[in-house]
């Protein structure tokens, strides 16, 4: 499976540089952009092949490649995205995050190696390549943000499996890693040349990026309160997330120069359209959590329910061979006594029972998630991507919140939380975190978050490669492969029906979304091409699809030609 992905991803490089050829941008700085791509694809192909991987695999997510060529993916969606610019690059210094992507990635394959114990001077060849690339092209403030995101890096790829073992595969590890690092960097070039906000759209993204620095930073500061002060309780929680959120409020008053409450207020109820919008989300996130909870207590008490039955059982056979005294040896298969449940098998017994009445209702459950997310997902890039970019934002703050006060256990509501929550985990979700709910959030909102194009004029297709690839793609594969699935790709579970069925679907809903205008493209074969190889790429991927497959279809949307 890792050879074919690799192989598909190879086929996104040879696109860019073709797209790259096409518009005639092939100056000085973007041959030496694909040069130390190649490179880099060409020492990872070559190197990585045939190796027994990382030394200490229990601390990752267990039966995963580690497919570091997903680690170009992220330059790739730079790359593509400032190729779409055409006449607009020579004004735009989107080339900030291309050099910093194509940096985070020589030290995430260099970090790869270190720790797999091998070739490791060639990978610092090739590191020290791509810090000579930067250094010629690229502008001070990227060398001091690439030197100071190589250490964070080079820190966190080791330190975070220690805190959070089996929760993540390297490839998605470095990909989140990479992502931050280049949103953060992002958002540091915006404050060095700051003026006061006054349009809409940057208000809303500085009030959705500022909400999730502070939560996370509120989180941290909690995890050392438990850890070093051993100060933690429900109040302590809620009073630190206050003083950010009020701490917050004030930076964003005088970066706004305004009254945010009534600034928004009056933006939402000024348009009837954007009121409507945002009831429907408020209304479908109340169905969503309401529903979910319903499905986590009928899911409790059906585990229960097995656990009685199978004491119940017992506990006839006990007094039928009591009474037939034949001294024969007790049938115990698949049987639980009740002394199991108070001896230390308990977890193990208790994990077993959730993996066998679990995985149909997680299954329907997670493919519900994913039409709720359609109907949040495409009327908001519609009508106000800009809004969209906020709610998204605010919802993955909240997703931070509920999960840290799931692992960290906080007190009265802890223990509630992980009862809900481990009802829908499935078995990619392994360890200390519960990080599907995040990649799905992160896939679909990940165009928004990375485009240079403006949010407040008609969305282009590129912003729905996450809707297309997760929303539609992922889900049509899903339902019809297991529906009507017969035939099998070589190495896979995934069914060669459900694969044409997810092509079929996502080039239906574009061309019936251009065709009454709601959307716009440029090129036909670019978006065959694209949905073809993230279909593909869905099928033998053994990575969070979540995360990975808008990475795989956004470079080729991005194309104008």
């Amino acid at each position: 499976m890792e050879r074919e992905c690799n192989l598909l991803i190879c086929v996104s490089l040879i696109y860019s540089f073709y797209v790259c050829v096409r518009v005639e941008w092939l100056t000085s700085t973007t041959s030496f952009t694909f040069e130390v791509l190649i490179l880099q694809s060409l020492f990872v192909l070559l190197l990585s092949r045939n190796t027994d991987g990382l030394k200490d695999q229990s601390k990752y997510r267990p039966l995963v490649s580690p497919n570091l060529m997903c680690l170009f993916m992220i330059p790739l969606c730079f790359v593509n995205e400032k190729l779409a610019m055409g006449s607009k690059l020579d004004k735009f210094d989107g080339f900030d995050d291309i050099h910093l992507s194509l940096g985070v990635t020589a030290v995430s394959v260099t970090k790869f190696f270190f720790l797999m114990g091998k070739h490791k001077l060639a990978a610092i060849a090739v590191l020290l390549t791509t810090i000579g690339y930067l250094l010629v092209f690229a502008n001070f403030s990227t060398h001091l943000i690439f030197t100071l995101s190589s250490l964070l890096l080079w820190k966190g790829l080791s330190w975070i499996p220690e805190v959070a073992p089996r929760s993540f595969s390297y490839a998605e590890m470095t990909i989140c890693l990479q992502l931050g690092l280049c949103f953060i960097a992002r958002i540091i070039r915006e404050l060095l040349r700051m003026q006061y906000v006054h349009q809409d759209e940057l208000r809303l993204k500085w009030i959705g990026v500022t909400a999730v620095i502070a939560i996370l930073t509120a989180t941290f500061a909690i995890w050392i309160m438990k850890a070093i002060l051993s100060v933690f309780s429900l109040l302590s929680c809620l009073c630190v997330y206050a003083a950010f959120a009020i701490a917050s409020l004030g930076f964003l008053t005088w970066v706004c120069q305004d009254n945010l409450l009534w600034w928004f207020w009056q933006l939402i109820q000024g348009d009837c359209t954007l009121s409507m919008l945002v009831f429907s989300w408020i209304l479908f996130c109340g169905i969503t959590v309401i529903w979910t909870i319903g499905h986590a207590l009928q899911s409790s008490l059906h585990v229960q329910k097995t656990k009685l039955e199978d004491i119940l059982q017992y506990t006839v056979e006990r007094q039928e061979e009591s009474k037939d005294k034949s001294g024969s040896r007790m049938r115990r298969k698949n049987v639980r006594t009740s002394e199991d449940f108070g001896d230390q098998n308990y977890l193990e017994i208790e994990r077993h029972d959730e993996k066998i009445s679990r995985p149909n209702v997680s299954f329907n459950t997670r493919k519900v998630f994913h039409l709720f997310i359609l109907l949040v997902y495409i009327p908001g890039l519609l009508i106000a991507p800009h809004l969209l970019y906020f709610a998204s934002c605010i919802a993955f703050g909240l997703f931070i919140i509920v999960e840290a006060a799931r692992v960290m256990q906080v007190p009265w509501i802890g223990r509630h939380l992980d009862n809900i929550l481990r009802t829908f985990v499935d078995e990619r979700d392994q360890g200390v975190l519960f990080l599907t709910h995040f990649y799905l959030l992160i896939g679909l909102s990940l165009p928004l978050w990375i485009t240079c194009s403006s949010l407040t004029e008609k969305s282009p297709l590129k912003l729905y490669s996450g809707v297309l690839s997760l929303g539609i793609g992922d889900t049509v594969a899903c339902v019809i492969g297991r529906t009507f699935g017969r035939r099998k790709w070589i190495g896979t579970n995934k069914t060669v029906e459900g694969t044409l069925s997810s092509i079929v679907i996502q080039l239906s809903f574009v061309y019936i979304f251009s065709y009454y205008g709601f959307l716009s493209y440029y090129n036909h074969m670019a978006v065959l091409l694209g949905i073809v190889h993230s279909a593909l790429y869905e099928a033998f991927t053994d990575q969070i699809d979540n995360l990975v497959l808008p990475l795989a279809l956004y470079p080729f949307l991005c194309s104008n030609i």
